[in-house]
């Protein structure tokens, strides 16, 4: 270079001479090959966190460390020598720049492009042996920090990040009060490690997924660990520090796209079907807490205590699709249709602030809203075809089915939405029973009816589950038992 300052040309040229390009490709395979490869064992070898960052860092800092030494020295017969500059005649019969691939350039080339694509492409293996379509159990927050703000905000906001993924189900907390009830026990209220782990082996989950948040001088730390629910061994552990309540759903983003890396997820696919969380949800924590208490809350005033929690999330980000969909669904639920249709415009409006999963839900939701079941049942199925484990779109396919008297179809529907959960949801085998009423086959009626109140005792004295059923055996002649069932009612009885 000293011998022509400042000549782009001459230096390009002497690069190559100096092997200084060849050796930036060679560096790059190696480089990328060896992330690739640590990348896809590390989840076999449990590696910590930190390794993969170091691994990269390393490469980064070894780049220009190694260009400088491939500049100054050549490898040869005889060893390591130092490169001699050219002289004056030798820099004039230098050939002008130009590029002409070797087969070397060709072949590193070729393999910088692989590695590159199998980095995105290509699904990680995970030592639990995740299969598209597997199911993962979220055990509740273990909060360490005695704030309240984060109770219950953090499951639903990491549930619905991980439930962006066409491969990983969450399985929902719905279904493990079935499950609970099934077991005798229901008093239980926390879904502790044990409690996640006992349920995952009887429902053959694949993983219970941990999840822990501490304070620690000021800042918050989020630790997830996947645990094999048949030895309870810890498969994989991920950890992020936030500097405050605003970094506290980043970093909970970050965690999520981790677990669905680790369960086999390509990052392709990671990045198409991921929408930051502050999005997909909200940026307040406060607004994120009313939401789940609304999912949560019981009682006889349930209705106007949804209302009211709903309301108060919406003013304090009035910008939170899925808290306007919920608030429009409570209102055609009491029907109150104006006000129904307002907020379900709202969070159409917002269709970007939510993740595809929604978007496809509530525009299936809204037709059944507003009665157009033709529609509903055609949005479903569209939903269903890129979420086929959905146990409530099926469920909500075979109710519109219903609605529209299109009773086999909505029994394979409801039948499909059983399969997903084992059979143990009596809301879809007390639809399946008013689908045989409707088609006169009371007995096949009766049989659905007694498997959902095997699950749900409670819900024989129903006022219209009890009429329902007792006038089927009315239907049937068998009188003696239809005044049995209308008894229950009558004393509160639900002892079979």
């Amino acid at each position: 270079m000293d011998n022509h300052p400042g000549n782009l040309s001459f230096f390009l040229t002497d690069l190559r001479r100096r092997g200084v390009t060849r050796l930036a490709s060679i560096y790059a395979v190696v480089a990328l090959g060896t992330i690739e490869a640590l990348d896809i064992i590390s989840g076999r070898f449990l590696f910590p966190d930190w390794t993969m960052k170091l691994i990269i860092l390393l490469f980064l800092a070894g780049f220009p460390v190694t260009m400088t030494l491939g500049w100054i020295y050549d490898i040869t017969s005889k060893g390591v020598v130092r490169t001699e500059a050219l002289t004056q005649s030798e820099v004039r019969s230098l050939p002008s720049p130009s590029w002409k691939p070797g087969w070397l350039t060709i072949v590193l080339a070729l393999l910088l492009l692989l590695i590159t694509t199998a980095f995105f492409v290509v699904p990680r293996p995970n030592a639990l042996g995740f299969k598209q379509q597997d199911w993962i159990l979220i055990a509740d927050l273990e909060n360490n920090t005695g704030e309240e703000v984060f109770d219950h905000a953090l499951l639903h906001a990491l549930t619905l990040t991980i439930d962006q993924s066409k491969r990983i189900n969450v399985f929902p907390r719905t279904q493990v009060e079935y499950v609970l009830r099934r077991m005798q026990r229901d008093s239980v209220r926390k879904i502790d490690l044990p409690i996640a782990l006992e349920v995952a082996e009887r429902e053959n989950i694949k993983g219970v997924l941990m999840f822990t948040i501490s304070e620690i001088g000021g800042s918050y730390l989020l630790s997830t660990r996947l645990i094999n629910p048949y030895n309870g061994e810890t498969i994989r552990t991920s950890q992020g520090t936030a500097r405050g309540l605003g970094e506290v759903l980043p970093t909970l983003d970050k965690l999520a796209r981790t677990i669905r890396k680790d369960l086999g997820e390509s990052l392709q696919n990671i990045h198409v079907q991921d929408l930051p969380l502050y999005e997909a949800t909200t940026g307040s924590l406060e607004a994120l807490k009313l939401l789940t208490r609304a999912d949560t809350v019981t009682g006889g005033s349930y209705y106007s205590k949804q209302k009211q929690l709903l309301h108060e999330a919406i003013e304090l980000d009035p910008d939170f699709a899925l808290a306007h969909s919920n608030l429009a669904a409570y209102y055609y639920y009491t029907n109150n249709r104006e006000n129904g249709e307002k907020h379900i415009q709202i969070a159409l409006s917002l269709l970007n602030r939510l993740t595809e999963k929604e978007r496809l839900w509530i525009q299936a939701a809204v037709e059944g809203y507003r009665g157009n079941r033709e529609a509903s049942v055609i949005r479903w199925g569209n939903y269903l075809d890129k979420y086929p484990n959905s146990y409530g779109g099926w469920y909500r396919l075979g109710y519109n089915y219903m609605m529209l008297d299109r009773e086999e179809e909505s029994i394979s529907a409801f039948t499909r939405a059983l399969e997903i959960f084992n059979d143990d949801d009596p809301g879809a085998l007390i639809n399946i029973a008013t689908c045989y009423n409707k088609m006169g086959n009371h007995k096949k009626a009766i049989e659905y009816y007694e498997k959902a109140f095997g699950i749900s005792t409670e819900w024989q004295i129903y006022p219209q589950l009890n009429h329902e059923y007792g006038f089927t055996f009315v239907e049937m002649g068998e009188l003696g038992k239809a005044e049995e069932v209308f008894n229950k009612l009558l004393l509160g009885d639900t002892d079979s």
